[in-house]
């Protein structure tokens, strides 16, 4: 009978760590995607002569060899209709060693120039040049958060892949490996998908699939202390058991 009990112990403890540690899968239902194998078709081009002004100019992308590069200097925005709030965003960039510029993809956009030229709301991961990593950058009319992705070689190519779930938990991939994830209902409806290329020459991005279907993660999420404080009192509170039922 003892022995039995601490079987049946040991294996709840054993069904809690198995369905708390598994694997991201998700279901394919793509909206739409671009391999720029045809063009530019569905993308509306153009740039800002500032960070400050929000007068717009002629913006300067190349379809050239099945990718979408950006040909100066100037602050060049590629935009296309993109409703999705919620699914899976994959991407290819190319970052080059530029110095000072930044290239950002905007997954959900309401098509608003960002700070500091006026209020608007998104959600950019992409490549700063100039500070070395990868960001994660939300805004809310004037109200901005930056999350740090750093990496080991900026320059060069890498696939980025976002998972945002219904409940606003935000997963961020960069080269298979998770590096975001977190939960944030701050932006929760898009109009836009946007590429921006500030000081960029030569930075692109390839083959981007957008999919809208819910994403089934099954990773925990991040644990607060609290939560921890209940594992932790759980955890003791099986030793404690099994240690009684074997002096029984």
């Amino acid at each position: 009978m003892k022995t039995r009990s601490i079987q049946l112990i040991a294996g709840l403890a054993m069904f809690v760590l198995c369905i708390s540690v598994c694997t991201t899968t998700t279901n394919a239902a793509v909206v739409w995607s671009d391999d720029f194998e045809t063009g530019l078709d569905g993308w509306t081009i153009f740039g800002y002569e500032s960070r400050t002004s929000t007068v717009t100019i002629e913006g300067n992308f190349s379809d050239t060899g099945g990718v979408m590069t950006v040909l100066d200097e100037d602050i060049n925005v590629a935009r296309h209709d993109s409703t999705v709030n919620g699914g899976t965003w994959s991407f290819d960039m190319l970052v080059q060693d530029d110095g000072e510029g930044y290239i950002y993809l905007l997954f959900m956009s309401d098509g608003a120039i960002p700070a500091p030229a006026g209020p608007s709301t998104f959600v950019v991961v992409g490549a700063s040049i100039n500070k070395g990593k990868f960001i994660v950058w939300q805004a809310v009319e004037s109200s901005h958060s930056v999350r740090d992705i750093n990496v080991d070689t900026l320059q060069g190519w890498h696939h980025i892949e976002i998972n945002r779930t219904s409940t606003g938990r935000l997963l961020v991939s960069l080269n298979g490996t998770l590096k975001a994830d977190f939960v944030s209902n701050e932006v929760t409806s898009s109009t836009y998908l946007e590429v921006w290329g500030g000081n960029a020459t030569g930075c692109a991005v390839d083959n981007i699939v957008v999919d809208d279907a819910e994403p089934i993660i099954t990773i925990p999420p991040p644990i607060s202390p609290f939560a921890w404080l209940a594992v932790g009192g759980t955890a003791i509170a099986i030793v404690v058991a099994v240690v009684f039922l074997r002096r029984r």
